[in-house]
């Protein structure tokens, strides 16, 4: 296994190194925060260390790895001493690994004495291929990885609304409205809600003893705390379950944006289902012409002037992006569990 300029040869003492690799916008901030206020998990200066993505690439299959491997390494490894301020600045992180004086196995370690796991939350690593899978297991005597779900519509929908709030655009907008259907053919939102994908590489590197499968839907509970601890080796603690981070703005989802969306993600509903059975929350969209979860009534449209104009214009593009599916699967990569490319009608 190919260690790299970022990572030390340090022993372990007995504790553990965690990677929680995803999904975004499934919890994993929150998850970030109570680990970094348990008393057995050491954490480092950063949540997001966004190290092994930059010298493996995303979107990965296989053991494909970027050209470039040891200018990519130095990159990631200043990437993330300069993030973390040690040192600040850009030419002082670069001498600072190119001199060996800083690495990311130290960084992620933290400080707290006598503690029992450490490790890195960085989402976009649900992104990687199975040969950063592999060196990331191999960088610790003892590894673990957590990788959450979200029924994949709501997770890409909640990921449409946080762009939306960064981009300053507000529901009811020509320009919102565009936004949102258009992350239906972006493959940076609909791959991290391609769980088969992310799975099926990660096992392909990872015993399976090594990795714990948790549901967003029911994170927020003793429950499955207790499970995330018991498998990190830690004591249970407690969690503070009403808080909420990083809340999108408020919008409800078209009704043909939904359904667009469930057609989409349809493998990945087959795949998930046929993979953990009854374990799949029941509010997941599992029927494909439910367009709102169970034992939630759809939505109702505000009243407004031009409510039958946009709602016809959303229909059309709904239309038009169904057209393009057979089309953009094969690209994105998003394969049925059961049969090849999935064809979708329109």
């Amino acid at each position: 296994m190919e260690r790299g300029r970022g990572i030390s040869g340090a022993e372990a003492d007995g504790d553990v190194m965690f990677f929680v690799i995803g999904a975004q916008k499934a919890g994993t901030t929150w998850l970030h925060r109570y680990l970094a206020q348990h008393p057995e998990v050491s954490s480092g200066p950063l949540k997001k260390y966004h190290y092994f993505n930059k010298f493996h690439g995303e979107f990965a299959v296989g053991g494909a790895r970027p050209h470039f491997q040891g200018l990519r390494r130095l990159s990631a490894l200043s990437a993330v001493l300069r993030r973390a301020g040690r040192p600040a600045g850009y030419l002082r992180a670069t001498l600072a690994a190119l001199r060996g004086r800083g690495d990311y196995l130290g960084l992620v370690r933290g400080d707290r004495p006598g503690a029992r796991a450490f490790g890195d939350v960085t989402p976009i690593y649900s992104l990687l291929g199975r040969a950063a899978f592999a060196e990331m297991a191999a960088s610790y005597p003892r590894t673990r990885f957590v990788f959450i779900m979200r029924d994949p519509v709501d997770r890409l929908w909640s990921h449409v609304r946080m762009r939306a709030r960064r981009l300053g655009l507000a529901p009811g907008e020509a320009a919102f409205d565009k936004m949102v259907f258009s992350r239906l053919n972006d493959p940076r939102f609909l791959g991290r809600s391609d769980y088969a994908r992310t799975i099926t590489e990660l096992e392909a590197a990872v015993p399976r003893e090594q990795i714990l499968y948790l549901f967003y839907e029911e994170l927020f509970s003793d429950a499955s705390l207790r499970r995330l601890c018991d498998f990190l080796g830690l004591g249970f603690v407690p969690g503070t379950y009403d808080e909420k981070v990083f809340a999108g703005i408020s919008a409800e989802a078209p009704r043909d944006w939904l359904l667009a969306a469930r057609a989409k993600l349809a493998p990945v509903y087959d795949f998930v289902t046929a993979r953990f059975g009854d374990a799949v929350p029941a509010a997941w969209r599992l029927d494909p012409g439910r367009a709102a979860p169970l034992g939630v009534a759809p939505a109702l449209q505000p009243e407004q002037d031009d409510a039958p104009g946009r709602l016809s214009r959303l229909g059309t593009a709904a239309r038009a992006i169904i057209a393009r599916q057979n089309d953009d699967l094969g690209r994105i990569g998003l394969r049925s569990a059961s049969r090849g490319a999935l064809m979708v009608k329109g």
